[in-house]
């Protein structure tokens, strides 16, 4: 793999400046969230975790990634007691830190089971509807502004755990939800691993950019801005190289643009 004069400079001293301070151990939160990020111990646990793996390892830091809740998780990059969380948008915990470079980009849908003819038109439209959401998750302004306001409290049913997109589309199929708001990209490929094409209809998209999706790291944290700015250089690198696109292409992703805007 090729390396520009300054990208070796960057390695070479990130690796003497781990190695002086001793082993090094990056600890990662999330909950599962596949393609983003899924069961640590899996052949492909995610093409965030692969990329992270990817750009650190080759620096002798070791990647703790486990599964929690993602509420507790942001709470936990907050005070400080991990170092950084996956998959976060900037708007859902503005005070962590971020880094220039997007993991991927998002979009917010709406599913319903096969079968319902019910279709987003605004948000509106959900009024009425019991609407499966997970706890901490942000859905962009628009949702998160109706899911604030009275008709969005009466229509919300919050699901938690590490788990919960599988628990909402459970409830989904059994009756229990009208609909479920989601990534379309997670979404995919839940339906794809728990083969339920045909019985998951997507219905509507808010219609808006792309949202940026990122690493974030915690403020409480000395090392943070150092592993941030790693991960910038690391991503420049896996792009340069090629791997980046052939981590995404596993997880039948493209690379996202280089920075977000």
């Amino acid at each position: 793999m090729r390396m520009h004069g300054t990208a070796l400079i960057l390695l070479f001293s990130g690796l003497f400046f781990f190695t002086a301070a001793g082993a090094q151990t990056l600890s990662i939160r999330a909950d599962q969230w596949m393609p983003m990020n899924g069961d640590p111990g899996a052949p492909r646990p995610g093409f965030a975790i692969e990329i992270l793996h990817a750009i650190f390892r080759p620096m002798g830091i070791r990647i703790d990634y486990q599964l929690d809740s993602w509420s507790r998780s942001v709470r936990l990059a907050r005070n400080g007691d991990i170092d950084c969380i996956v998959g976060v948008y900037r708007g859902e915990a503005p005070d962590l830190l971020f880094p220039q470079q997007p993991l991927a980009f998002d979009e917010t849908a709406f599913y319903v089971a096969a079968g319902s003819d019910w279709r987003y038109q605004g948000v509106d439209s959900l009024s009425g509807e019991r609407v499966g959401v997970i706890d901490g998750y942000s859905y962009g302004d628009v949702v998160d502004d109706w899911l604030a306001s009275d008709a969005g409290q009466a229509s919300v049913a919050v699901v938690y755990g590490l788990q919960p997109l599988r628990r909402n589309l459970r409830k989904l199929l059994a009756g229990r939800l009208d609909v479920i708001i989601e990534s379309p990209f997670v979404m995919e490929a839940m339906i794809r691993e728990l083969r339920l094409s045909g019985a998951i209809t997507e219905a509507g998209r808010i219609e808006s950019p792309p949202t940026p999706l990122y690493l974030a790291c915690s403020p409480a944290r000395e090392t943070s801005a150092r592993y941030l700015s790693e991960f910038d250089d690391g991503m420049a690198m896996l792009r340069e190289s090629g791997e980046l696109a052939r981590i995404m292409a596993r997880y039948g992703l493209s690379v996202p643009p280089q920075e977000a805007r």
